[in-house]
């Protein structure tokens, strides 16, 4: 069944041209003057079994966008009042041109390298997670030393019986000693049957409750957070033209990364977590001046996160990847030395906002990419410079 929720809606707008001395006016369509959609995926979530809900795939896009809306009409000394548009400027040109032709170089694409930034985050925090696998397991923990204090209780009484003091015994049960009359120690011990038979009971109830509960329990959350916030404040277009204008364009990106895990083994998560698994960071961080570099490239967290999932067991993992822009052009007057002097008066507005959320699942987490330089015009002075950094540290 068709998401209910998703549109697309498409109006045409009417440029009018006015001759200023014989008062004419002509007309002419402009297809597609204002548009606005929405597409989603949006799909109803399955009942979440226990506390734990997994997440899902979600995809959406929704905008909304109108063409140069004004008037525009130049006047010369020698020549007076040119033609008079107003209305929708077909000549001011689309959102979708304008993007490309005075937007800056900024695009409404999703950004790879925050998302990679997100996720190197989130895989860090989860290596440093200190979830004490003491809290994880802090109900194991109790139960363990109850264990241990009930075994301690029942060694003391029986030593106590052999040593022929049922007194003693009773005390370390909690408990008045047994009836002087039975003989064997066998006889002596049933007669405290009614001190060691509650705590055996109490360490029976908290295994099994123990078992029932739910791994989700223990269950820690990771996060990693990127954001990058981008604008442009220019002035573009030809003189005369009426595709002038100024840009006030503001596009936020992001990603949130989430990594949902269980502790499956507190050996290996602690041995992780004090760099004992990772030969590859180790070796790194004993190179002389490696925080140097690490301000230039995030060498050292790359190789840090690359045994963070070691002693975890990954329930859930989602990456959202996020775009908020917002674009506005007005038309921009300009003049020029034509006729005697020509003023051209630009005033119009274009608007195009637009959101994208892109978040996909897995029950694995995927590795990160090393980062480094993607300009082609600069990654090779950036690596001469770091080759006589290094040779400058060394």
């Amino acid at each position: 069944m068709a998401n209910r929720r998703n549109y697309t809606v498409s109006l045409s707008g009417t440029q009018y041209s006015t001759n200023p001395t014989t008062g004419v006016v002509l007309t002419s369509t402009v297809v597609n003057a204002r548009r606005a959609g929405r597409s989603a995926n949006d799909t109803r979530r399955a009942k979440p079994v226990g506390r734990f809900i997994r997440p899902t795939a979600y995809v959406m896009n929704e905008y909304s966008e109108s063409w140069a809306t004004g008037t525009f009409y130049s006047y010369s000394k020698n020549g007076g009042y040119s033609n008079l548009l107003s209305g929708v400027l077909a000549g001011a040109s689309s959102p979708q041109s304008l993007m490309s032709s005075s937007g800056g170089g900024l695009t409404e694409n999703i950004d790879g390298t925050l998302s990679n930034k997100a996720l190197m985050q989130a895989r860090n925090k989860l290596k440093a997670q200190k979830v004490n696998l003491g809290q994880a397991f802090a109900e194991r923990r109790q139960v363990s030393s109850q264990m241990l204090q009930t075994a301690k209780k029942l060694a003391c009484a029986m030593t106590n019986l052999k040593r022929g003091k049922p007194s003693a015994a009773g005390a370390c049960l909690g408990i008045g000693g047994p009836a002087k009359t039975a003989k064997s120690i066998a006889d002596q011990w049933l007669g405290l049957q009614y001190g060691w038979k509650p705590l055996l009971s109490d360490i029976h109830g908290a295994v099994l409750a123990l078992e029932a509960k739910d791994s989700s329990e223990w269950m820690v959350t990771c996060k990693g957070k990127a954001v990058s916030r981008l604008s442009d404040n220019k002035q573009y277009g030809n003189v005369g033209s009426v595709a002038a204008c100024f840009s006030d364009i503001h596009i936020t990106k992001g990603c949130f990364v989430r990594i949902d895990a269980s502790p499956a083994s507190s050996a290996v998560a602690t041995a992780a977590s004090l760099g004992l698994t990772n030969p590859a960071q180790l070796a790194w961080e004993l190179l002389p001046y490696s925080f140097v570099y690490d301000w230039f490239l995030p060498i050292g967290d790359y190789l840090n996160q690359l045994d963070s999932c070691a002693g975890w067991d990954i329930r859930g993992f989602s990456s959202s990847d996020y775009v908020l822009a917002e674009w506005r052009w007005t038309g921009r007057s300009t003049s020029s030395t034509a006729n005697g002097g020509t003023s051209y008066h630009n005033v119009w507005t274009a608007r195009r906002r637009s959101v994208t959320v892109n978040r996909s699942v897995n029950t694995s987490v995927p590795f990160p990419i090393l980062p480094w330089i993607k300009d082609p015009v600069t990654s090779g002075h950036v690596k001469n410079a770091l080759a006589l950094l290094a040779q400058a540290f060394l």
